[in-house]
């Protein structure tokens, strides 16, 4: 959850708090979850119009962030 405080923090707290959440299990959901939802809606999109390279980047990222086992 945004930190209460969140909107006065400096942007190196941002950054900091951001980057604990990315790496946490809540973060790699999420991220796995963002990535899933836009892989497959890419994938419906016919080829001709589909970007390629970053429905490609994507495939990456996830095996990077795989669905963490809870």
């Amino acid at each position: 959850m945004k930190p209460e405080n969140w909107d006065t923090l400096n942007p190196q707290d941002k950054q900091d708090v951001a980057q604990e959440l990315l790496y946490s299990h809540r973060g790699k959901y999420i991220i796995h979850r963002a990535l899933t939802v836009a892989t497959e809606t890419l994938k419906k999109v016919p080829e001709h119009l589909r970007e390629s390279d970053t429905l490609e980047d994507m495939e990456i990222l996830l095996e990077f962030f795989p669905k963490p086992d809870f």
